[in-house]
């Protein structure tokens, strides 16, 4: 009879354990001077954050989530569309020259209610004055898998700067 009421128990809380956490994707653009280097980095942040600790309010104007830098339209049917995207630029000066920061989210569908239209990361670039060192890329992949069926890596950092040439990428 003990079993059965542990196994009872443990039926009984066995969902509350699997819930799963709600976390955005926030891009961090670092602009350090004191070692004359310039960084963006993805993180997730749970979505139950008390907003005064958010990324978003401690490293305002340098922190976003890309579900902001998303155009929605709701027809009204239920199924959000996804119109368009807006960048977010910084500049950053470094020793050698400006380097310029360019953010904008990656969406998996136009649809937020379809196969991975709930998925977002963010693409960056960077470049030192006209020259792109860091062509256009996105952190990761918003669906499981890639066109070819293959997981992607994902980017944690990419870190640039006069001593970092190409720039370094750390993946997760």
């Amino acid at each position: 009879m003990k079993s059965y009421a542990q196994c009872l128990l443990l039926f009984c809380l066995l969902p509350g354990a699997t819930w799963a956490d709600c976390y955005d994707p926030v891009v961090l653009m670092s602009c350090d001077q004191s070692h004359d280097q310039v960084s963006v980095s993805v993180t997730n942040q749970s979505c139950d954050i008390n907003p005064q600790q958010s990324l978003l309010v401690t490293h305002k104007g340098y922190a976003w989530n890309p579900w902001d830098l998303l155009i929605r339209h709701d027809p009204g049917n239920g199924d959000l569309e996804i119109t368009g995207t807006r960048t977010v630029s910084r500049t950053c000066h470094l020793s050698d020259g400006i380097y310029h920061v360019r953010i904008g989210p990656v969406v998996g569908g136009d649809h937020v209610g379809r196969m991975c239209g709930a998925s977002i990361s963010a693409w960056v670039q960077i470049a030192r004055g006209q020259h792109v060192i860091y062509k256009k890329k996105p952190f990761g992949s918003v669906c499981p898998v890639n066109e070819s069926g293959e997981n992607d890596r994902t980017i944690d950092t990419v870190i640039t700067g006069p001593q970092y040439d190409p720039p370094v990428v750390r993946y997760q």
